[in-house]
């Protein structure tokens, strides 16, 4: 806004030089001078329409803008509440499990604890002076130690 009124007070300010330039050439002067006068004063003329255009190109222009920011303001808010209201509603209560067949459930806790016992026997110390790991079959699952035949 304040831009708007410093413009302004330049655009007055040019009118009132302009004025003063006319008034100055239509007086009793040299024609030379009244030639230059009557040259500036075009100018001025033209730089006064000139800033007035780009002044009224910039104040439309900002108008489009606030009014575009408005429009996104008003949407963001109703975005907002939406989702205030989404998230205030209150949730549907879960889906209840399904009932558990107690034969089924004695079956699956079976298979997963026997898939817990151990294999075999446990691992024993190796007595070669190698590593921990070496005297081991590991092509079979039960992990017993290597028996050379």
């Amino acid at each position: 806004m304040a831009n708007q009124q410093r413009i302004a007070s330049i655009l007055n300010a040019m009118h009132q030089a302009y004025g003063d330039l006319i008034a100055a050439q239509q007086g009793p002067v040299d024609p030379g001078l009244r030639q230059e006068l009557a040259r500036i004063a075009t100018g001025a003329k033209r730089c006064m329409a000139e800033l007035g255009a780009a002044h009224q190109a910039a104040a439309t222009d900002l108008a489009a803008k606030q009014q575009h920011a408005a429009k996104l303001e008003v949407a963001n808010k109703q975005r907002i509440d939406a989702q205030r209201q989404k998230l205030a509603s209150p949730q549907a209560a879960p889906c209840p499990a399904p009932a558990i067949n107690p034969k089924l459930g004695a079956l699956l806790s079976s298979e997963l604890l026997a898939r817990q016992a151990p294999v075999g026997e446990p691992p024993q110390q190796s007595d070669t002076s190698g590593g921990v790991l070496d005297g081991w079959e590991w092509s079979t699952r039960d992990l017993r130690p290597f028996t050379a035949q």
